[in-house]
């Protein structure tokens, strides 16, 4: 009977202890030592191999939540067997609770205990603080805004994050390139950047528009091929398009439409589309990310 009530105390401690919240961990600490797993799931088939005693086993696995973090890696084992139906069998079976477990009584219960060492799993040590979040998903329009998301990864263990799980705006998220990285494209033949306008943006669509103006001054070949003729030296014009692609290549593109319009100046739009979820630029006509493009001239030949 003394053994039977050591074990039902033994039991009700570990309990009352998982039932608890985490302490907070100290200043600066990202992750609790050890990571965070997430919860215990069953893998395979959900009903237990016995009926009663904690005889039977389930197979179960977790994740290593922290692992999404770089530097937070889990210790600890990501599956595990655990007993189930852990309610006493009945006369007239031979065994009240197969070994090691011992019948108890708990909240009123017969039962069958204390549990094994692979089911104390206090999860974390400590909570991060602020909780540990998930990256924000995509960019949607929701009404007249922008909103993402974000999930609390730790909540499953009792570790509340602090913060938003959404973050909204009127406008369109991707930002405004700026000319920096596409002014050190110097290796395009025949082409040096000029002028830099901002984007025209649609908010409501999150598309832009970037308008070019160029010359005719041969109706042979201007906006038809890549301009490789001479233009004189006093004329100044902006028909060149010059990006720098998220991959880190430099690409150049002059925009316009074929005209057979000798000495008219033209108009056209460059057009792309917002990609809500790396948040870069997309240049419509080729469907490549961008991160920087400026308005160019070709380089007089000589």
């Amino acid at each position: 009977m003394k053994s039977q009530f050591f074990s039902l105390i033994i039991f009700l401690a570990f309990f009352l202890c998982i039932l608890a919240a985490p302490p907070a961990c100290a200043p600066g600490v990202r992750c609790p030592p050890g990571g965070m797993w997430g919860q215990w799931a069953t893998f395979g088939s959900t009903k237990c191999t016995m009926d009663c005693g904690g005889c039977g086993v389930l197979f179960q696995t977790r994740t290593c939540m922290s692992s999404q973090i770089s530097g937070c890696p889990c210790t600890g084992d990501a599956s595990r067997y655990i007993p189930c139906n852990m309610q006493v069998c009945k006369y007239p079976a031979q065994k009240s609770c197969c070994p090691p477990y011992l019948p108890m009584v708990l909240d009123g219960v017969y039962t069958c205990g204390p549990l094994p060492k692979t089911m104390r799993d206090p999860g974390a040590s400590c909570c991060p603080v602020g909780g540990l979040w998930s990256d924000y998903a995509g960019y949607e329009r929701q009404g007249s805004r922008w909103v993402r998301t974000r999930k609390c990864l730790s909540a499953a263990i009792d570790c509340p994050c602090t913060g938003d799980s959404t973050e909204s705006s009127s406008n369109c998220p991707c930002p405004q390139p700026t000319p920096d990285e596409a002014k050190q494209c110097t290796a395009i033949p025949n082409a040096t950047p000029f002028y830099f306008l901002n984007l025209t943006i649609n908010h409501d669509q999150c598309t832009a528009a970037l308008n070019m103006v160029g010359h005719n001054k041969d109706p042979a070949k201007s906006y038809c091929n890549k301009p490789t003729i001479n233009y004189p030296r006093s004329f100044n014009y902006v028909a060149l398009l010059i990006m720098k692609e998220v991959n880190g290549g430099c690409v150049s593109d002059d925009v316009f439409d074929c005209d057979n319009n000798e000495n008219t100046i033209k108009h056209m739009d460059a057009t792309f589309t917002c990609d809500t979820n790396s948040l870069k630029w997309v240049y419509d006509f080729t469907g490549k990310q961008i991160s920087s493009y400026i308005q160019g001239i070709y380089k007089t030949q000589t």
